[in-house]
């Protein structure tokens, strides 16, 4: 279900794709503006023209066309006007209006027809568990028919004979609102059926479903809540760890790499490794209190160094071989310029040099210091994945778990005597299935801000299936967009409308309250969300203006800069101030809390 928090942000949206149109609007009436001063190629040949005059025509076309557009007031000829320029410029006034009328008319809809997209996909996931239920069916009667097994057992097909499935397909508002709306699976259905079939059908939960012999209205209900949270809408897990930054200082890591090679870094690595994982497995312990060990973690990182241990062996061979190389070809330029041959080279048993022209291993730029970065990426990959396994990275412990990675990570350097103690940055990354997130990627091709519509979808679907009981399953209720739909859409339809026809006069309001600012130096989105707080205070008499201003301030912390909302935060508290002191903001009902 969509709060009023949501309705502002696609309202908001819609602002912001307007604003956008309207000045690729204007550039492209500029560009005509000029257009219409450059000379045909025919008449050029035939007659001379003043260039100067041209340029000077366009420049004031474009001068008197940008005052138009600033200040919106009525284009009419003046006595030191040129015909053609008044011309030029009243054509494209008319062009540049009929196109942003189109624009406003056309993000207005669009606004609609998103918001209403997020109903459509509730809708969706509903008519999917029944083509679920309808796959389930389709074996149960492949089965039956088969001359190699001609009766079923009780438990066999059950989710065929679902009851939440069963309440769904007798739904007469819901089948009339799948027709209606022209909700259908059909053109996905063979992709659906292999996903079905590899997917649905291998689940754990699925197949202890499928085997009981038990019917039971509560645990079909449980059935089909798990399939929405496993294939419809797979959870999506931050737990993922991944290497965002390391800050090695210069000066450390040339006094550290001065003297070693790679030999030297493989046998420090190599020699350590059980340190670093009980380090790591003791930070784990100590935070999370409850641990089951895996005994295959050190095997884990021990596998995963080996192979960076054969580049390591690798990179030494190739630059002992380089050497070689080099040396060669200096006394061969040294014996042709001395016009004297060779000297005789002994032959090196354990490395063999190659005879064409080998590169210089070392031409990357600080290779042991990436060798070394490398290995502590392999470590984070490790540990993440060791914590993911046993589940030890609920949103509770995420920030102890990457404290004692940033620990560990530490406790290396220690091992590589490097004296540095700053904490490895790390990021969080969210991360989901993607053999799951098919039917979640389907839905989001028919929205573009699906992953803000996911989680409303979500709530609407799990609210129906769980307000579904043995007692009105032949007759519940659907679940609405809003809690009240028709209000809803008046309050966000009015609060873009309102934002731009009211836009000239509001922008007065932000002028007067942003001292040393020039309006137009304003960010385009701190712009529009100014506008629409505005626009609420003044036009909405139910809601509170601290809730207005708090509302916009968190959206300028989703949508505009890490500054903006002490910015939004200052200028709308002056605003509002300034306009309770005019009498232009009134306010009733509920509206009337914070206006004592």
């Amino acid at each position: 279900m969509l709060n009023r928090r949501q309705l502002r942000a696609k309202a908001l949206q819609s602002l912001y794709a307007y604003h956008e149109s309207r000045v690729a609007n204007i550039e492209l009436c500029q560009d005509k503006i000029s257009q219409s001063f450059e000379p045909a190629w025919e008449w050029e040949e035939k007659q001379p023209h003043d260039t100067e005059l041209i340029k000077k025509q366009r420049e004031e076309a474009k001068k008197f066309f940008k005052q138009y557009y600033n200040s919106k007031e009525v284009f009419r000829p003046a006595i030191n006007i040129d015909d053609q320029v008044y011309r030029s410029v009243r054509e494209q006034i008319v062009v540049f209006e009929n196109l942003d009328r189109k624009d406003k008319n056309y993000h207005a809809h669009e606004l609609l027809a998103h918001t209403e997209k997020v109903y459509d996909a509730y809708l969706s996931a509903l008519s999917l568990l029944c083509k679920f239920g309808d796959f389930a069916a389709a074996e149960k009667e492949a089965v039956e028919k088969s001359y190699l097994r001609k009766t079923t057992e009780k438990g066999d097909f059950k989710l065929s004979n679902n009851a939440l499935i069963n309440a769904l397909r007798k739904n007469e508002p819901l089948q009339m609102q799948f027709i209606k709306r022209k909700i259908s699976w059909e053109e996905q259905s063979n992709d659906l059926k292999i996903f079905y079939n590899q997917n649905v059908k291998t689940n754990i939960d699925y197949i202890n479903y499928h085997e009981s012999l038990e019917t039971d209205f509560q645990k079909d209900k449980e059935m089909i809540l798990k399939m929405l949270k496993t294939f419809i809408f797979p959870h999506k897990t931050t737990n993922i760890f991944t290497l965002d930054e390391v800050a090695f200082p210069d000066r450390l890591w040339r006094n550290w790499l001065k003297n070693r090679t790679f030999e030297d870094i493989y046998e420090i690595i190599n020699k350590k490794l059980s340190n670093i994982a009980q380090t790591f497995i003791e930070g784990i312990d100590k935070e999370n209190q409850q641990v089951l060990w895996n005994q295959s973690l050190t095997e884990k990182i021990t596998t995963k160094f080996n192979k960076i241990v054969e580049v390591i062996k690798a990179d030494a061979i190739k630059l002992q071989k380089y050497k070689i190389s080099q040396e060669k070809q200096r006394e061969r330029e040294l014996a042709k310029a001395q016009d004297k041959k060779p000297r005789f080279v002994p032959k090196i048993t354990d490395v063999q040099p190659e005879e064409k022209e080998l590169e210089d291993p070392l031409s990357q730029k600080n290779p042991k210091e990436l060798l070394v970065k490398n290995t502590m990426v392999a470590l984070v990959d490790i540990f993440s994945e060791f914590l993911t396994e046993q589940n030890l990275n609920l949103a509770g412990l995420q920030t102890k778990n990457i404290d004692v990675i940033n620990q560990t990570l530490i406790e290396f350097f220690v091992i590589l005597n490097l004296n540095w103690e700053e904490k490895v940055r790390l990021v969080v990354r969210a991360k989901t299935d993607t053999e799951l997130s098919y039917i979640s990627d389907m839905l989001a091709e028919n929205d573009l801000f699906w992953e803000e519509s996911e989680e409303a979808v979500c709530s609407l679907v799990q609210k129906t299936i769980k307000a579904i009981t043995e007692d009105n399953k032949d007759e519940f209720l659907l679940m609405s967009l809003t809690k009240s739909w028709e209000d809803d859409k008046e309050f966000m339809l009015d609060l873009y409308n309102k934002s731009i026809s009211e836009e000239e006069e509001y922008l007065q309001y932000i002028d007067q309250n942003t001292q040393n600012w020039d309006i137009h130096r304003i960010a385009m989105i701190d712009r529009i969300i100014l506008l629409m707080a505005i626009t609420e205070m003044i036009n909405c008499f139910s809601v509170p203006v601290k809730v207005t201003i708090n509302e916009y301030i968190e959206m300028a912390k989703i949508y505009s800069t890490p500054k903006s909302k002490m910015f939004i935060n200052g200028v709308l508290e002056a605003i509002s101030k300034m306009l309770l002191e005019k009498n232009i903001i009134r306010k009733s009902a509920l509206g009337l809390m914070d206006n004592k």
